[in-house]
């Protein structure tokens, strides 16, 4: 009958290499209600068979064949954690001591009764079992006092040292053998953070009044090397068991890492502000994009239109150039906006940052003006980075224009490209480790006051007089370099002048290089049909494609387009539409109408940000940008016509990527 419940049941294995004895064994076993694994002649077999049945007990012999199972057994244990019972018909003291030398769960010797081997069986799982519990009991305690990161120090009642832990020896700099009888304000004075003046030493207290002390006041613990470290701390009274006062402990924590972790949630918290204001500004630019750049055409447009017109006033031609330089800085202003506010898409390649600073020179000139001196400097290394080239140039021009402004006097502004191996530093907050290209942009400017230095990347903060800025220039340059993995920090350089250092990750990709057009004549005589529903953008746009030689189909709806390339019997060789027309949108209708003219060829235009065209899936290269002026209308018409990729009857392809607008306005090293 079993003696053992089926809940209790444990798996042996049994390691015996006398057939007779296993036998018998298994049928013992067996009786007492266990389970036999298997059983085992040799010691290797036996491994073997515990390598996949993991059994709850190994019940061996001492002696298997001529090898020695106590020494079998401490090898098995040492991979394995099983408790081990053994067998033997010798009760000498020399074997006894061998078996004991192994540290065996049990011991049973032969001959023996039932009753004592499932005594000795339940006796090994029960001691192998609550060992196992201390162990991990000990284990828990080793690691818990292993992370302590509170440094304590005990006294005796004269307030000596008696007791230095690793994490006091650490932050006071004395360890304990030099530490030890010495007064613990020798070891660790305290001080009041903002004051410096000494405070009452809280083991005085603590043995004065037998009371447990805290912190009240911010301290500083001054350590061995006279630095000065933030702490928070408390003492209590060490009393025995009659009442004695015996002494005191002391534990301080760093808060060396808290203060970090709150500057860093600090920082969070700010960026998060920053990133709502940038949210907000975002669907304010991209509810406006599309009809401010509507008006951006139309005036742009008329003036262009106006000023081909000969003889002109001098007064009225100044008057109408004045007008396209006002259309060209609302278009870069609403450019702006989009991409601080990250509604304008970029097209991310590998630049080398040395060739596009000597590339935008004579550009950085222009913009400096006279009085002021453009001095680039590198240091010859490799400098590629990815970034969406207009980006790149949105960042470098802002801080041109910044670094103008400061120097009201002139001066001299220099940008110096050079590679930088970073190691991580407190002064550069979420700078990693690295090999980056760095860009620092110094001008000889009034300088950065200290009190506005955390504010100068905000959304519309400017110092500068209503109307003599937006405040988006450098918050725009922030967004750019952020977008992009990179960092920006501001360095004072004395009492005049600031360094603006921008830090982008090297990169070792293959630069991509665009292939340029080569400039042609512009005019044709080509049938355009023009879709657009503002009337005063279709107005312009066909007065200037007209003037090219284009005869021009106008239409305000997408109905109206449909019937005019139905009833047309003549061919239609290109149709300029809008994207955000009223019944259907620019692309679907040209898809429609390509449907039955699979020869005419397509040119999108748009006012709206670039995540508005993402949703109609368009290549946003493929799209002519609103604000633009006549004579870049009819230079997308006229590549649109001749060049061989625009013929495929699928998508709209279109030949020239642009990520401007295409009001006039584009850079000269393009």
């Amino acid at each position: 009958m079993s003696l053992v419940t089926s809940a209790e049941k444990a798996r042996i294995l049994v390691v015996e290499d006398d057939a007779l004895i296993a036998r018998d064994l298994c049928r013992r076993i067996e009786r007492l209600g266990y389970d036999i694994v298997d059983v085992c002649d040799s010691v290797e077999r036996a491994l073997f068979v515990m390598q996949g049945e993991r059994p709850d007990l190994l019940l061996m012999d001492v002696c298997l064949g001529g090898v020695d199972g106590v020494h079998a057994a401490m090898e098995i244990r040492r991979g394995l954690d099983v408790p081990v019972l053994f067998l033997t018909a010798h009760s000498d003291r020399a074997t006894l001591n061998r078996v004991k030398h192994a540290n065996p769960d049990g011991f049973v010797l032969r001959p023996f009764h039932q009753r004592e081997l499932m005594v000795a069986i339940e006796f090994a799982l029960h001691r192998h079992r609550i060992d196992g519990e201390l162990k991990a009991s000990e284990r828990r305690y080793a690691a818990t006092l292993a992370n302590v990161v509170d440094a304590v120090i005990a006294t005796d009642r004269y307030g000596r040292i008696t007791f230095m832990n690793p994490a006091a020896q650490s932050l006071t700099g004395r360890t304990f053998d030099e530490a030890r009888e010495l007064p613990v304000d020798d070891v660790a004075p305290l001080r009041h953070e903002a004051t410096g003046v000494p405070l009452i030493s809280p083991v005085a207290e603590v043995l004065s009044n037998r009371t447990t002390v805290r912190a009240v006041v911010p301290a500083m613990l001054v350590c061995g090397d006279g630095a000065q470290v933030p702490v928070d701390y408390n003492a209590s009274a060490i009393i025995d068991g009659e009442a004695r006062l015996n002494g005191a402990v002391m534990a301080f924590r760093d808060l060396r890492q808290q203060r970090e972790i709150e500057r860093t949630l600090r920082r969070v918290e700010e960026e998060q502000r920053q990133t709502q204001r940038i949210e907000t500004i975002g669907r304010l630019a991209a509810g406006v994009a599309h009809d401010f750049n509507n008006v951006l055409t139309v005036i742009g447009g008329d003036a262009e239109l106006a000023l081909a017109h000969e003889p002109l006033q001098e007064d009225i031609k100044l008057i109408l150039q004045q007008i396209s330089e006002a259309v060209g800085r609302g278009a870069a202003l609403t450019r702006q906006l989009l991409v601080f506010s990250r509604k304008q898409q970029t097209e991310e390649r590998v630049v080398d940052v040395n060739e596009f600073i000597y590339g935008v020179r004579h550009m950085l000139t222009r913009l400096l003006g006279e009085a002021i001196t453009l001095d680039i400097t590198t240091d010859g290394a490799p400098a590629q980075i990815s970034i969406d080239l207009s980006q790149l140039e949105v960042i470098v021009l802002n801080l041109a224009a910044n670094a103008r402004d400061a120097m009201l006097r002139g001066g001299t502004l220099s940008i110096n490209i050079a590679q930088a191996d970073v190691i991580e530093h407190p002064d550069r907050p979420g700078l990693t480790a690295g090999r980056y290209v760095k860009i620092s942009v110094t001008d000889q400017g009034e300088g950065i006051p200290h009190t506005i230095v955390q504010r100068i990347f905000e959304p519309f903060f400017t110092t500068k007089a209503v109307g003599q800025g937006t405040g988006l220039g450098l918050a725009t340059v922030y967004s750019a370099v952020k977008r992009f993995g990179g960092y920006i920090y501001v360095e004072r350089t004395g009492t005049t002048g600031t360094t603006f250092a921008i830090y982008f990750r090297q990169t070792d990709a293959v630069r991509r290089v665009d292939a340029r057009p080569e400039p042609r004549e512009l005019t044709g005589s080509e049938t355009i049909l023009l879709v657009e529903d503002d009337e005063r953008v279709r107005q312009v746009a066909g007065a200037a494609l007209r003037k090219k030689g284009y005869r021009v189909l106008e239409s305000a709806t997408p109905s109206e387009a449909t019937r005019i390339a139905t009833t047309h019997t003549a061919p239609i060789h290109l149709v300029v539409s809008d994207v955000a027309l009223p019944e259907m949108t620019g692309d679907r209708l040209t898809a429609e109408l390509r449907a039955t003219r699979p020869e005419m060829k397509v040119l999108l235009m748009s006012g709206s940000p670039d995540d508005v065209l993402a949703m109609h899936d368009l290549e946003l290269s493929d799209v002519l940008r609103k604000p633009f002026t006549p004579t870049s209308l009819a230079n997308r018409v006229w590549s649109t016509l001749h060049d061989p990729r625009t013929h495929n009857p699928g998508k709209p392809r279109l030949p020239f990527r642009n990520q401007h607008n295409e009001g006039g306005h584009a850079n000269a090293h393009r």
